[in-house]
């Protein structure tokens, strides 16, 4: 995972949430990273309470942190103070758009997973089509987290784990209006059950 044509990297993965990059926040429960410049797609949750106070679909939000140094040197240029920009609307169709909704009990992971609540939300990312994920919360800290079973690094068997990042690699088009390839998407975390690091490659096919 690199930036191979960054001047200055400001996006530092390994580093506990709320120090990753400017803007970071620790009620990010997902983060997508690409290879394209350091900008970060950004899921923020709700906490429990909250959450379920309300409407499901509300339960995260999505949005940008154009913190790759040309994105906000132009931003500061045209006066705009701030990294954060909305999902477009072909960006939510199309790349890092998500739902909020009930859990089903066919396709749920188990109640009693170490670590983390009970109650849950079914959540499904346009960018990890296919991939049944849940939206719980650290029972010691009460930070919101996407679960999933992921295969360790290459392995058959697949095991719940918390899903920190997502890496998309791509080659960027040519074109105009030719859309940009992606080679594959890794999903980064660690096991629910003693907290080994966790990555999963997913090749596009």
């Amino acid at each position: 995972m690199s930036w191979p044509d960054a001047e200055e990297i400001v996006v530092f993965p390994e580093r506990p949430r709320g120090e990753r990059f400017r803007g970071d926040s620790p009620a990010l429960a997902l983060i997508i990273l690409r290879s394209k410049n350091q900008n970060v797609v950004c899921y923020e949750a709700r906490s429990e309470a909250d959450t379920f106070a309300d409407k499901l679909k509300r339960a995260i939000s999505g949005y940008w942190m154009d913190v790759d140094p040309p994105y906000a040197a132009k931003a500061r240029a045209s006066g705009k103070e701030s990294d954060r920009d909305d999902l477009s609307m072909l960006e939510h169709q199309f790349a890092y758009g998500f739902a909020c909704k009930d859990l089903e009990e066919s396709t749920r992971l188990p109640e009693d997973l170490p670590r983390v609540t009970k109650a849950g939300v079914s959540v499904s990312f346009v960018a990890i089509a296919k991939r049944s994920m849940e939206l719980r919360w650290l029972v010691d800290s009460g930070l919101p987290v996407i679960i999933a079973l992921l295969k360790p690094n290459g392995t058959d068997d697949a095991v719940p784990c918390v899903v920190e990042r997502v890496w998309v690699q791509s080659t960027e088009p040519k074109g105009f209006f030719s859309m940009p390839t992606v080679e594959y998407v890794d999903l980064i975390g660690y096991r629910l059950d003693d907290a080994t690091p966790v990555a999963e490659r997913v090749q596009n096919s």
